[in-house]
């Protein structure tokens, strides 16, 4: 099986290590019904004796019928037949019996004086050459059986070991022939033992992708390649029910001497597509009942705040939005994290052309980006109601920075204001200062506020691992890359 489109169940993937495996390209040899025959015959032993005494038996006929016409200086020519079956379908045993029998039947039939066991010396020099060169025969007929039943052990092994993988295991030879099907492949595609071998690998391809596969089949035989199926992407195979499931399919090309082929592996992901529906069911569920329990609370809180004053009020319901923003972010990422560049962007998305957003590309863990999802809201409802925000010439540089300090990464935020009104120390400390320096001091070593006359600066430390997510392999800093 080689390459295919959308939905089928090989698809042209992307190539990963090159390479060719060295097996055979057609079904188990043993399978074959002489072969079986054979072993069933050698398992009986009377049997194979009983062949060996009547081949020598019809060579002893054959010798006699052609007494007038054979050479009389060659006595054992008709025998040798007789001890190659023997010795091939008995092994040693059987081939010295008929080595032996045909001696002696030879020497007391046909060598002078007959009907004699009194051979002269040079009938018996050629008796012993008769009994050197056919026991040479029996001896490499032996070791060629020694050799065929090690492969044949091999193969068997081999087929063994494909069975018992749980995987579906095809062997696909140059012309698109199925030429080895493992028995998880026959569960998976519900084919008979044994039915696949012989049909077209399209056989498992869904019928309107047969033709489209055939050519790709082709173009993986110019530039065949060990791959890996485009992940990402849908792939099926057909049944032989006409039902399609889902599946992922790898390649890997053979070589057996001049012959080629392809060997796929075939895993029904039916399970998993299941498991990913229903953790996205899931996923989508706690979101929207997130959302709406956000929406329930912020309703409460207007309810409930309703004789308080506006400002108040619209301050508590800035910070729940901005928590219930991030929190939806979380959720989108199955709270993996959420990163803080685009917990910025979100926050001033009403301000993109006048703020400016450096090396801030670090994923921050769950409870990092709540706290700092509020730190954001109350630097933007400041910089908007009385800072550089609050006029058009102001300007807003929100940067992140990366250094090592004794061995440990630590990560600069900092907000920096200039180009609005000159701006003063409250007198008072709200809430949102809590915000800006209690709850930032969860994560952080230092945080620092300053009201510089050019405008407000504000700037925390803290440990990189304590703020990235756990597995995150994108967490330094580019400082100096704009992000917005």
């Amino acid at each position: 099986m080689t390459g295919g489109t959308a939905n089928d169940i090989v698809r042209s993937p992307e190539p990963s290590v090159r390479g060719e495996v060295r097996m055979p390209l057609s079904q188990s040899v043993k399978q074959h019904p002489s072969l079986k025959i054979l072993q069933r015959f050698r398992e009986h032993r009377p049997a194979v004796y009983g062949i060996a005494v009547a081949a020598v038996a019809l060579s002893t006929l054959a010798r006699w019928v052609l007494v007038d016409v054979l050479y009389p200086g060659a006595p054992f020519i008709t025998f040798y037949p007789a001890i190659f079956i023997a010795a091939f379908l008995g092994g040693a045993g059987p081939g010295i019996a008929a080595l032996a029998l045909s001696a002696f039947a030879a020497s007391f039939l046909f060598i002078p004086p007959a009907y004699t066991l009194a051979p002269g010396e040079q009938e018996v020099v050629t008796l012993a050459l008769f009994l050197v060169v056919g026991g040479f025969h029996v001896l490499l007929i032996t070791l060629l059986n020694r050799g065929l039943d090690r492969v044949l052990t091999q193969e068997e092994q081999l087929r063994t070991l494909l069975d018992a993988n749980p995987s579906g295991v095809i062997v696909v030879n140059e012309h698109g022939t199925i030429t080895v099907a493992n028995t998880a492949t026959e569960h998976l595609f519900g084919y008979p033992h044994g039915e696949l071998i012989g049909r077209q690998v399209e056989t498992l391809v869904p019928e309107r992708l047969r033709g489209a596969h055939e050519r790709l089949r082709r173009t993986y035989d110019v530039n065949p390649q060990t791959r890996r199926m485009g992940i990402g992407q849908d792939l099926s195979g057909q049944k032989k029910d006409g039902s399609k499931f889902p599946v992922e399919v790898g390649l890997a090309p053979l070589r057996d001497g001049a012959r080629r082929g392809v060997l796929a592996t075939v895993i029904d992901i039916s399970e998993r597509k299941h498991a990913q529906e229903r953790q996205t069911f899931l996923a989508n569920e706690l979101r929207h009942r997130a959302r709406n329990l956000l929406s329930v609370v912020m309703a409460l809180v207007r309810r409930s705040l309703v004789e308080s004053p506006e400002s108040e009020r619209q301050a508590l319901l800035g910070r729940l939005t901005a928590l219930g923003s991030a929190t939806s972010m979380l959720v989108d990422s199955e709270w993996q994290g959420a990163p803080l560049s685009k917990l910025v962007e979100q926050e001033l998305s009403g301000f993109s052309d006048r703020v400016t957003v450096r090396g801030c590309d670090i994923v921050l863990t769950p409870s990092t980006a709540q706290d700092f999802a509020l730190i954001l809201h109350e630097l933007a409802t400041n910089a908007s109601k009385y800072g550089a925000l609050s006029t058009p010439e102001g300007r807003v540089l929100v940067q992140g920075g990366l250094e090592k300090v004794n061995g440990c990464d630590l990560f600069t935020f900092t907000w920096a204001e200039h180009g609005g009104p000159p701006v003063a120390e409250p007198i008072r400390k709200g809430f949102g200062t809590l915000i800006l320096t209690e709850m930032a001091r969860r994560f952080a070593e230092s945080v620092h506020l300053e009201y510089e006359p050019e405008g407000h600066l504000y700037r925390l430390q803290a440990p990189l691992n304590a703020l990235t997510a756990k597995g995150d392999q994108a967490n330094e800093p580019l400082v100096g890359t704009e992000v917005a």
